[in-house]
């Protein structure tokens, strides 16, 4: 099977004319293409830190769209933070193996809710979490963009991923 990035990196090999950039290169990059990738431990360590200060019951869940190493380190900070400000945290954790399919990641949340998580955190690309909040007292922390307007009262904080910057320089 051919992934995304193999597709990606022949389609910028083959126009030499164009300048290519990439979040998170995992294919080897050609002359005319960039790749980065965002130090996302420093971001998940302080949401962790949020959790930690938040919950009241000790238990806060993390919904992780796949089980891959970078995802894993992600909760493993999350995780870190947490325990820094709160050493009874705990982080539950599901995996949807998708990053964007709603009702799978609010299917993902309920679980965590009845385990007894009352913060919340999914590195998902969807805010299908913040359905499964609706009408409980459980805390949100989103990710890649707010989450206010979404989850309503039940937004905590969010860590906004803004490259609008990065690509116009």
């Amino acid at each position: 099977a051919v992934s995304y990035g193999e597709i990606f990196t022949e389609v910028c090999n083959a126009h030499p004319e164009i300048y290519c950039i990439t979040t998170a290169p995992f294919t080897k990059l050609g002359k005319n293409t960039t790749g980065w990738f965002p130090k996302l431990w420093v971001i998940e360590y302080v949401a962790g830190v949020a959790a930690g200060l938040s919950t009241e019951g000790n238990t806060t869940g993390y919904v992780l769209g796949y089980d891959l190493p970078f995802i894993i380190g992600a909760a493993n900070s999350f995780t870190l933070g947490c325990k820094s400000v709160n050493p009874d945290c705990k982080v539950r954790t599901v995996v949807t193996n998708d990053y964007y399919n709603p009702p799978k990641t609010a299917q993902a949340i309920s679980t965590l809710l009845d385990a007894g998580a009352d913060v919340v955190r999914s590195y998902t690309d969807d805010q299908g979490y913040c359905q499964a909040l609706q009408g409980s007292d459980a805390l949100a922390i989103g990710e890649f963009w707010t989450n206010g307007e979404s989850c309503g009262e039940n937004a905590l904080v969010s860590t906004v991923w803004d490259f609008e910057q990065y690509y116009t320089d």
